[in-house]
Parts: structure tokens; C-alpha cells; sequence
């Protein structure tokens, strides 16, 4: 119930607010953390944080964790050796034109409310979870800007299992030892959505 009250502030009061107040969610959550730029592993859970600045130098950062706040677009990540990114449960909705590094392996989305996915071109992503959100159609062509995917969740989506065999059809050919996994997906994850292609 807390965490809901705090999306619904966020959503409502937020961008009246943002042009006025700089957002200082980020530095709050980092203030206390010892030899910050030279941190490998970084872990924000539940920190409240809004937005993520511009001006991050974290030339060692190789996992970040940012689950459970209030984060509605992924920017200013494009960090030179990351390579694991955790988003869960935030308020992402879209994804379009991903500034993230190349070497990204693993990107877990589980528990936005993400409608579409465009432009997704990460050439080593091995792992993608997108449980728990709000795609009803996912294009089989997505693929083809995710030539070493292995493992793909779609859990928890408002997806059709035509859909879901049209896209292990597709990926058998191109993608032999992908695992998908779509458990508990049809109407009742309902909202409009999709995912397109990433464009070449």
C-alpha cells in the first residue's frame, strides 16, 4: 500500500515539479556508499529514486541493481563495462532507442508496465525478462537486434499462445537454443501494447 501511494504522488505531482526542483533521489540514495566511482557491484532497491543524472562515472560498474523505485525512463546508462541491469518494479513503460552499452548481458525488466519495446539492439544480450507487464503482441522480428538472446520471459503478459508459437517458430531458425518462456500469459494481464522490430 506505501508503494502505491508513492507512485500515485509521483504521477501526479512530479512533473509540475520537475522543471522548478532538480530531482536529488539519485544523490540521496548514493550519498553514504564508500568509494563510490570505484564500486563493481552497485545495489539501489527501494531507494525512492526518480530519475538516473547524466553525469554518472562508474568506469568499474559491472552490476546495478535498481528494483523497486520510481524510475519511468532508462537513460544515461550507457556505462563502459556494465554489463547486468535490474529495473524491476518500477514504472517503465516504454522502451525506444536504448542508449546501453553493447557488452550488456543481462537486462531484467520484470514488473513495469511496459506496452512497447522498439529499437531494442543489444548484440550480446544473453538474458531478457520482461514478466509481469503489459505486452499483448511481441513481433518475432525483435530478434534480429538480439542475436546471442538464450533466455526470454514473457510470463505474466497479455499475450496470445498463437503469438507465442509464431515467435518459437521464427526463433528456432534463428535462434536454436533460445529458451522462451511464457507461463501464465492470455486476457487477463490485459493493456494495450506490442513490441516491434528494431530497426536495421
Amino acid at each position: 500500500m506505501k508503494r502505491f501511494i508513492l507512485m500515485l504522488i509521483y504521477l501526479l505531482i512530479m512533473p509540475l515539479c520537475r522543471a522548478a526542483v532538480p530531482d536529488e533521489s539519485w544523490h540521496q540514495a548514493v550519498q553514504e556508499i564508500p568509494n563510490l566511482q570505484n564500486q563493481r557491484f552497485l545495489k539501489l532497491n527501494d531507494k525512492n529514486i526518480t530519475a538516473i543524472p547524466d553525469n554518472l562515472n562508474f568506469p568499474n560498474l559491472r552490476l546495478l541493481w535498481l528494483n523497486k523505485n520510481l524510475i519511468t525512463t532508462i537513460e544515461n546508462l550507457n556505462l563502459p563495462v556494465l554489463e547486468r541491469l535490474h529495473l524491476n518494479n518500477n514504472l517503465i513503460t516504454a522502451i525506444d532507442n536504448l542508449n546501453l552499452p553493447p557488452q550488456l548481458k543481462e537486462l531484467n525488466l520484470q514488473g513495469n508496465q511496459i506496452t512497447t519495446i522498439e529499437n531494442l539492439n543489444l548484440p550480446q544480450l544473453v538474458e531478457l525478462d520482461l514478466r509481469s507487464n503489459h505486452i499483448e503482441y511481441i513481433d518475432p522480428q525483435i530478434l534480429q537486434g538480439l542475436p546471442r538472446l538464450a533466455r526470454l520471459d514473457l510470463s505474466k503478459n497479455p499475450l496470445t499462445q498463437n503469438n507465442i508459437d509464431e515467435l518459437k517458430k521464427i526463433a528456432a531458425q534463428t535462434h536454436p537454443r533460445i529458451l522462451i518462456i511464457a507461463d501464465d500469459i492470455g486476457a487477463q494481464h490485459s493493456c494495450a501494447g506490442s513490441i516491434k522490430p528494431a530497426k536495421r
